[in-house]
């Protein structure tokens, strides 16, 4: 990274290299990169090709478990900071989809899966929020298997249009109503560690409950708590 300069080269210089004696999570995508910038210099060296290969692979792997992780921790409650939806957890999650989608046929090969690459159903209609919260309802009440839920219910914002984001990022009242009411299907669902959380990492009450608090700004207009003025 020769343009990275003040606190960025002190990160590529010293803290990723340091961080990645101490973690895999770290070092397989600092070996990826340093592959790929010395396979970008040997572009015919097939060696040096096979082990880009090798290092990207192992950076993809690291990248699923970091969205899992960062899914848990993007709940965990922050002193004296207002809730706010954990936008960042979705883009982070829709990401890794996007890549996942370009790779899709070799790491099928290879035996990965992905939630973000697979063909959703046809029925439902992912450009609307509301039918897609209604679908889902639907088929929880006609007695479909769990797991037909998990993926699509937890993360109903990385597959709904990024127009849905944006109301959720303003915090739009019936965006999050609807992303309450996905969230509060999961408590009809058997629990899951990693999409439920459990402790101070828990989701659901803390999502739910968060996105009620930042409703409250329209209940004081109409108690007239907040009066609104020109």
């Amino acid at each position: 990274m020769s343009d990275c300069n003040g606190s960025n080269a002190r990160m590529w210089l010293h803290t990723i290299p340091h961080l990645s004696f101490e973690s895999d999570l770290v070092l397989n995508p600092m070996l990826a990169l340093s592959a790929l910038h010395l396979h970008s210099l040997s572009p015919d060296d097939l060696a040096m090709a096979v082990v880009l290969r090798r290092y990207i692979d192992r950076a993809l792997l690291s990248a699923i478990m970091l969205s899992h992780n960062y899914w848990l921790l993007a709940h965990q409650p922050q002193p004296d900071e207002p809730y706010e939806l954990p936008l960042l957890a979705f883009k982070m999650i829709e990401g890794l989809g996007s890549v996942f989608a370009q790779e899709r046929d070799y790491l099928d090969e290879l035996g990965y899966g992905w939630f973000g690459g697979e063909e959703a159903p046809p029925e439902i209609v992912y450009t609307e929020a509301r039918d897609y919260v209604l679908c889902y309802y639907r088929a929880f009440c006609s007695g479909a298997p769990a797991r037909n839920f998990w993926r699509f219910v937890g993360f109903m914002p990385a597959r709904c249009q990024p127009g849905y984001r944006q109301m959720l990022q303003k915090h739009d009242p019936l965006a999050m109503a609807l992303m309450a009411r996905m969230l509060a299907l999961l408590r009809g669902l058997a629990h899951t560690w990693w999409l439920n959380g459990q402790g101070e990492y828990e989701v659901v009450e803390r999502d739910v409950r968060g996105i009620c608090q930042l409703m409250d700004w329209p209940l004081s207009v109409l108690n007239k708590d907040i009066v609104l003025e020109r």
